[in-house]
């Protein structure tokens, strides 16, 4: 969990200095992703298709996230889910 968490801050200064930072998008969703948070890791899954929607492995991720999660990509992100840092 202690890489986890070090990624999460590196990932999230990363996108206070570069918002489109493709890499970031997709470690911070998922890293939300093998934590069990489904609507964050949908969160920078969306931003991601937006930036970059070639970028490698994003289908595999979105798919993963939407067969294991009970939030639908299709669907709100969660209340609890608002203020996210980034």
């Amino acid at each position: 969990m202690r890489e986890n968490a070090t990624k999460l801050l590196q990932c999230t200064r990363r996108l206070r200095s570069d918002p489109e930072s493709a890499d970031a998008l997709f470690t911070l969703g998922v890293i939300y992703a093998v934590e069990g948070h489904w609507a964050k890791a949908l969160k920078f899954i969306r931003r991601l298709e937006d930036v970059k929607p070639t970028y490698p492995g994003l289908r595999r991720l979105k798919r993963r996230v939407a067969e294991s999660s009970p939030v639908s990509p299709g669907r709100p992100q969660d209340p609890d889910d608002e203020g996210d840092v980034v």
